[in-house]
């Protein structure tokens, strides 16, 4: 097949992304069997075979609406109708460009799968790692994508997923390639470098570095690929009880659950599951709470990260904080739930005006509590020792409070001070050493 897919030649449409959106979470691809396909790239057939795939199930007949750029969008903009509105123009215009020049190339390849997650990975790679991909490479990697979507699953696939999948593909890299481009500073250019490797880990969660783009297809060397959401889908089975008159609604591979309360917005949502990708539960945790508080630059809370045993002895971290550092702002919580090769983030959103988020209370705690306690994952295999040493390291403090007395005459004048206490200091060092005083 011919080169000229339009893979590497949209830049005309990026001056919609110069609004100052920050760096954007990296939201979950839809929740489709194609997703788990796409992880297939890992373990690529030979040249040969990719070639003669059948591309019936990379094909599917575009609907004249877009399926899921409103919900990427309000996902990335947070609340900001501005950013919303232009992210909408990078997505929709990324993809009238890309339709453009696949039609091009032959009738049928603007409704093409293997195209679009080309794009996907290999313009996320370049943005990620400064590196080029070659015409030459990018052909072998369509037709290894070919060779992962010719199943009876992906033939059978309604035209709509199919088309969620590619929007999510081409709209993704529209908005992270346009905004790194128009990117004025190193710092935000390095904000959406690091954006562009977690959109990648959606479909592929291997890290680029262990990436080789060849003129064979996509190799992934010096490590295994780490489970993703769309691999642990079909192992995991998540139960849990509903806070009793919650609504409950899915979409997008998020489920919400929300208070029926009037005046009140009172939701907890699970979200996808996320790789493991080798980090401990508090450096997942970490990176988790900085992409979900990154539009949200004026808090400066630094999570103290606690963690509680869930069913099973499931280890669960969690914190939170208010949303801005002001009267009547949101909070949110963050619960991240470690299964074994993946982790669950839950989320707590709370806003009520004068009434701040506490767990001890129970009227508004005990719903998180219930919810919490009732979480059960069949098939998980959580990892005992999740807590990093990383966190350790450095010096500790700690008061010693014995007693408080005093002595008095028996006229009632003061004679001295009986208490007793004290202060303990450790310093834990990287190499497991420490000293205390």
């Amino acid at each position: 097949m011919k080169a000229k897919t339009g893979l590497v030649l949209l830049s005309g449409f990026f001056f919609l992304g110069r609004a100052s959106l920050g760096q954007p979470p990296a939201p979950p691809p839809p929740e489709t069997p194609l997703t788990a396909l796409a992880q297939k790239l890992a373990a690529p057939p030979r040249k040969a075979v990719a070639a003669k795939a059948d591309k019936r199930g990379a094909r599917f007949k575009k609907s004249p609406k877009r399926l899921t750029f409103h919900e990427l969008a309000v996902v990335f903009a947070n609340g900001d109708a501005d950013a919303q509105k232009a992210l909408l123009g990078i997505m929709e215009g990324g993809a009238i460009a890309f339709e453009t020049e696949a039609k091009k190339e032959g009738a049928g390849l603007e409704g093409d799968l293997a195209l679009a997650m080309s794009y996907f990975l290999s313009s996320l790679y370049s943005v990620h790692t400064g590196k080029g991909v070659g015409e030459e490479e990018i052909n072998a990697l369509v037709l290894q994508a070919y060779s992962v979507f010719d199943t009876k699953e992906s033939k059978g696939l309604l035209d709509a997923d199919k088309q969620k999948f590619w929007e999510y593909c081409i709209g993704m890299t529209s908005v992270c390639v346009g905004l790194y481009e128009s990117a004025e500073d190193k710092a935000t250019k390095a904000a959406y470098k690091k954006l562009a490797g977690e959109l990648f880990k959606t479909l592929l969660p291997v890290d680029t570095k262990n990436i080789t783009f060849t003129k064979e297809g996509i190799r992934v060397g010096g490590v295994k690929p780490e489970a993703g959401a769309g691999a642990l889908s079909g192992k995991l089975s998540i139960r849990y009880a509903k806070p009793a008159g919650w609504k409950e609604e899915k979409k997008n591979g998020i489920t919400v659950l929300s208070s029926p309360q009037a005046r009140i917005d009172f939701r907890i949502s699970l979200l996808s599951l996320q790789p493991r990708n080798g980090r401990s539960l508090h450096a997942a945790f970490r990176d988790l709470w900085a992409q979900l508080m990154t539009p949200y630059k004026q808090s400066k809370h630094t999570p103290l990260i606690a963690t509680v045993e869930g069913d099973k002895g499931m280890p669960i971290a969690f914190d939170g904080t208010q949303l801005v550092a002001e009267e009547g702002s949101p909070e949110v919580f963050l619960y991240l739930v470690d299964t074994g090769d993946s982790y669950l983030p839950i989320v707590v959103f709370w806003r009520k005006e004068g009434i701040s988020f506490d767990l001890s209370e129970d009227r508004i705690g005990r719903p998180v509590f219930d919810f919490i306690e009732s979480l059960k994952i069949s098939g998980a295999s959580p990892k005992r020792s999740t807590i990093g040493r990383e966190l350790l390291i450095g010096t500790w403090e700690k008061t010693l409070v014995g007693s408080l007395a005093s002595y008095y005459s028996s006229s009632g004048s003061f004679l001295g001070d009986a208490s007793t206490g004290g202060e303990q200091s450790f310093m834990f060092r990287p190499d497991g050493t420490y000293e205390s005083s």
